[in-house]
């Protein structure tokens, strides 16, 4: 990233074999877990909470970010998501939340070239422009985005976004988007409007717009006076290749009455096609919107309009600050029968627990704005979720609904607890239960978490987990351990074996079978800083009869592999790396066995306090066959202990486990290195050790 005065450029570009991949999970008041490919690439992932607007599932109403760690694990081998927290499957105004994760997936392929580039000038400080271009030459999926963009404010209240896009890719075709939004914020009036269009060949995984579709809106609220206000909203939506088509206008007031109740007394108009109006949007726990049949489509009348009169009453219980309920009652007036009834309410029972209920009858699959008496759902949903002072964590969520699917009805149940003992030992479970109770069994699964941990001795740590979970589609094992033993003063040895299985339960059945078992040792004399050394030997295998007649996987290797740095001087550092690698595939009816290996070492000067120069050579060999790796880098120290460098190899291989750390391919490449240990908080401490007693400690 390069910032000059008003002018901003961001660009990126790798060598790399991986695609991105961008999944949505409807949340279904559980924190899961969701199963990702398990060939993604570790630390690659974006996990975010979306909640999107029931009427407008293109318009994203929040988006908040996860941290890993914080909010979320991970599990690599397994590609098994956890959150931390349960994710409540709708808001308190029936908006769905989906839970994405984008992250790029290592199939195998050949490496290529991924670039792009983001430019910003800031012209005036009211005007900013802005240009996007990113090339990704997958040769299974050539792809490429274009795109500028522009923020503008008019004056205090009013800001203005616009920006043009064009993506191509080899499989999807080309196309083009537009979107712009207007926001107006001031006391007398609070407006937006907005508006996006996409080609049918727009294909564009990071963008909330899909293919073909079509979304505009303008929604305006004007204080009347003090107690009354006017709120007017108009959608319009389509998309060019489900043909589905709505078109909606709103207008109401809001009045505040005594006590902090409201009222709210509109009229509504919108008219829509049997496919907008019979489209419903994902189960929770699933990925995929339910579709209406050929036959539904067919028997329902092409157009449907209708007018209504809608009132909403939310009034805080009486003596009971911390709750309220709400009723509201839409009917259409024009004879054509379409309804909304709904009531609900909300419970903080202290600042860590809180109640909700929602309950809508709807003669619609989504949203008010798809009012068609041909159809109907009613949904319920009640939870709990409560976080007490001991490490406790209680949730319940309880869903009701009615639809093309039929009647049915499940509940998700939640129990997270830690204890810390004083001894050093501490103990995690969970347990999560979702049980269809009428109807079709969508999702019937259970999951069971245990976990151990010892950290009180001074000489060795270790830890401990079971993960069992079952559905009507999958039943899983997920089994990790770890230990670190220090020896003495500059020996550690370090252990880790996991074990996880996956079976299939559909018909096409089959079951995924993964074992890794790694066991190594840190050298690091404490009296000298010129020799240290790691070590690791690993077994590792992996079996996959999921993949189908011809594609299935068994394959087992062992891995060591040995790392050591030398530091003559200050200014001189080298390091050398030699592993080796047995591998056993025994895909389908042959067997084949390889041993490969890998030596080399890199040597570095300082030229400078702030610049120094390498050079590298590895040599790979095995089976009949040899290659070597032959480069040159360069390094700026960028910030305290932070080096960028930049790096050529003349010659190159790619060499997957066995390298390591190590860049053996041809071409250029950038590498960060960052060191620290224990200290590089110290000062954060300090500081807040000095913090007054009133200070929140955010």
């Amino acid at each position: 990233r390069v910032q000059e005065g008003a002018y901003t450029v961001e660009g990126f570009a790798s060598r790399t074999s991986t695609t991105q991949l961008v999944e949505e999970f409807r949340a279904n008041g559980t924190s899961g877990p969701f199963r990702l490919n398990v060939n993604g690439v570790v630390n690659s992932q974006q996990v975010d909470i979306l909640t999107r607007d029931r009427n407008q599932p293109s318009v994203i109403v929040t988006d908040v970010p996860l941290a890993p760690f914080a909010d979320y694990e991970l599990e690599p081998y397994s590609g098994q998501l956890l959150l931390k927290g349960p994710v409540p499957s709708v808001d308190s105004d029936l908006n769905p939340v989906f839970i994405r994760v984008s992250y790029s997936v290592d199939s195998g392929g050949p490496r290529h070239s991924v670039a792009g580039v983001d430019a910003k000038v800031q012209l005036t400080p009211n005007l900013a422009l802005g240009a996007t271009v990113i090339r990704d030459a997958n040769p299974a999926n050539r792809q490429s985005l274009e795109g500028v963009n522009m923020t503008a404010r008019l004056g205090e209240a009013t800001l203005v976004t616009a920006e043009i896009a064009r993506a191509s890719t080899d499989l999807k075709g080309s196309g083009s988007g537009q979107r712009v939004e207007i926001r107006h914020d001031a006391p007398q009036l609070q407006a937006r409007v907005w508006g996006a269009r996409t080609d049918a060949g727009f294909y564009n995984p990071n963008s909330p717009q899909s293919a073909g579709q079509s979304v505009y809106g303008a929604k305006a609220g004007i204080p009347l006076d003090e107690k009354n206000r006017l709120v007017a909203e108009a959608l319009k939506t389509s998309n060019s290749i489900t043909g589905a088509e709505q078109t909606g206008i709103e207008i109401k007031l809001e009045h505040s009455l005594p006590g902090n109740s409201r009222v709210e007394a509109g009229l509504r108009y919108s008219r829509a096609n049997a496919s907008a109006a019979l489209t419903a949007l994902p189960l929770p726990g699933t990925s995929v919107a339910v579709a209406p049949s050929l036959a539904a489509l067919a028997s329902s009348s092409e157009q449907t309009g209708f007018t209504s009169a809608r009132v909403k009453l939310t009034v805080p219980v009486p003596n009971v600050p911390q709750a309220d309920v709400y009723g509201l009652a839409e009917y259409a007036i024009d004879g054509s029968g379409g309804r909304e009834i709904g009531f609900g309410g909300n419970y903080a029972v202290n600042p860590t627990t809180k109640l909700y209920l929602r309950h809508a009858f709807i003669n619609s699959l989504n949203g008010p704005y798809n009012l068609n008496p041909a159809v109907s759902q009613y949904t319920t949903v009640a939870g709990i979720n409560t976080e007490l002072l001991d490490s406790t964590q209680v949730f319940n969520e309880y869903r009701m609904g009615d639809s093309l699917t039929g009647r049915n009805s499940e509940a998700s149940v939640g129990l997270r607890r830690l204890w810390r003992l004083e001894s050093g030992l501490g103990l995690t479970g969970s347990v999560q239960r979702i049980k269809p109770l009428a109807g079709v069994a969508k999702e019937d699964s259970s999951a069971v978490t245990l976990g151990v941990d010892y950290t009180a001795a001074a000489d060795w740590k270790g830890s401990g987990q079971a993960q069992w979970q079952t559905s009507t589609a999958s039943r899983s094992w997920l089994l990790t351990a770890a230990l670190a033993n220090k020896l003495d003063a500059d020996w550690t040895l370090l252990n880790r074996a996991l074990y996880s299985t996956q079976t299939n339960l559909a018909a096409s059945g089959g079951e995924r079978k993964l074992v890794t078992a790694q066991s190594g040792f840190s050298y690091r004399p404490v009296e000298t800083n010129v020799w240290n050394a790691l070590g690791r030997i690993q077994f590792k295998r992996d079996q996959d009869s999921t993949l189908g007649a011809g594609l299935n996987r068994d394959e087992s290797s062992w891995q060591a592999s040995t790392h050591v740095n030398i530091q003559p001087s200050h200014h001189w550092q080298m390091t050398g790396r030699y592993a080796a690698r047995w591998v056993t595939d025994r895909a389908a009816t042959l067997e084949s066995r390889s041993f490969t290996q890998l030596a080399g070492g890199r040597s570095t000067w300082d030229m400078t306090e702030r610049l120094d120069i390498s050079l590298q050579a590895y040599r790979m060999w095995g089976n009949g066959a040899a290659e070597t790796a032959v480069g040159i880098e360069a390094g700026y120290l960028v910030w305290k202990n932070l080096w960028l460098s930049v790096g050529y190899n003349a010659r190159g291989f790619s060499a997957g486990e066995l390298a390591g750390d190590s860049h053996t391919q041809r071409g250029v490449y950038l590498r960060l290195r960052f060191k620290f240990d224990e200290t590089l908080f110290e000062s954060e401490r300090q500081d807040r050790s000095v913090q007054p007693v009133s200070a929140s400690g955010k």
